[in-house]
Formats: C-alpha cells, sequence, structure tokens
C-alpha cells in the first residue's frame, strides 16, 4: 500500500532531477535487513524498496526521512545517466571532472557494511555517496525549510562543506525558478 505515495514522492520531486527515462521501482519484504530501506541497482535500472524497513519508518512518523532516502537513490540514478552519457561521449550535465571522479569511485566502490557487518567509515566518503546525501539533503532543505529531523542522515565526518554544497544547491533551485 506504499506505491501510492512512493509515487507521489517522486511526482512531486520530479522538478529537481532531469531522468532520460522513467523511475520503476520495486519492491521487496526483507525484514532480516530492515536498515536497508532502498537501493539503486544500475544494471537494471531500477529502486528496491525495502517493505519492512518502510513500515517502521512510517510507524515513527518519520516520512520527510522516507522522502530523503528515496531522493538519496533518485540522486544514484542520475549519476548513472551522467556517467553513461560521459563514457559514450555524450552531453552531459556534470563536468567532466565530475563523471570521472564518479566512475573512478564505482570502479573502487566501498560497500556500507565491511565483512564483519560493520559500518565501513569511508563508504560515507566516496564522491557518490556524498554526491547523493547533500543533494537529497539540499532537496528537502528547499521545499521544507527546517530539516532538523534529517540531522542524523548527515555522517559526522562530512563537516562544513557538506553544509555549503546544499546551500549552493538551494540557490541554485531558486535561480531555476524550482
Amino acid at each position: 500500500h506504499y506505491a501510492p505515495l512512493v509515487n507521489n514522492i517522486i511526482e512531486g520531486n520530479r522538478k529537481f532531477f532531469d531522468y532520460d527515462n522513467e523511475l520503476v521501482c520495486e519492491y521487496v519484504n526483507f525484514t532480516e535487513e530492515k536498515e536497508r530501506t532502498a537501493s539503486y541497482f544500475y544494471e537494471e535500472d531500477i529502486i528496491i524498496l525495502n517493505l519492512a524497513s518502510i513500515h517502521t519508518i512510517f510507524a515513527l512518523n518519520q516520512s520527510k526521512l522516507f522522502e530523503y532516502i528515496l531522493l538519496h537513490e533518485f540522486r544514484h540514478k542520475f549519476q548513472t545517466q551522467e556517467m553513461d552519457a560521459y563514457q559514450r561521449k555524450r552531453q552531459i550535465r556534470v563536468t567532466a571532472e565530475i563523471a570521472e571522479s564518479w566512475l573512478k569511485n564505482c570502479r573502487n566502490y566501498i560497500q556500507p557494511l565491511n565483512e564483519n557487518g560493520k559500518e565501513n567509515p569511508e563508504y560515507f566518503k566516496q564522491s557518490l555517496e556524498f554526491d547523493a546525501n547533500v543533494y537529497a539533503y539540499a532537496v528537502m532543505q528547499y521545499k521544507y525549510g527546517d530539516v532538523s529531523c534529517l540531522k542524523d542522515c548527515v555522517p559526522g565526518c562530512y563537516g562544513k562543506d557538506f553544509y555549503e554544497k546544499a546551500d549552493e544547491w538551494c540557490q541554485r533551485f531558486r535561480e531555476m525558478g524550482i
């Protein structure tokens, strides 16, 4: 029963994203992985949503957290499209330097959890993750103003650069008239 809500979030945020194709979401029920709410799989071009995690988020009345998570995954879709276009020598909407950074990150991607199931501290420092987190945060900040409910979503390793980048995105959104 979350599909209409997810579709509303997608449509309500479409203006912040420029996709070449539709955004496809699939629902699964990973009760043993409740901490994983959503993941973008670039090979299949699909976002997998974990119903067990979504249910917990909404039971705790954290709808903005869910929207932030979706925005983060939407950004990964955008990143993938840009890297693909760059490799095919097509026009991209980011700089070549950013596309190269993302491609390098993909080749050396660090998973969020290590082989022992512990958090990898380097995971959040990756260019793909930093960009997805800051973009999602910026969209939420632009839309809602007060995003103090998301303070736990911002990894401590980001520091003030994260908030400065989010402010830059908000300024771009204003200039774009979104």
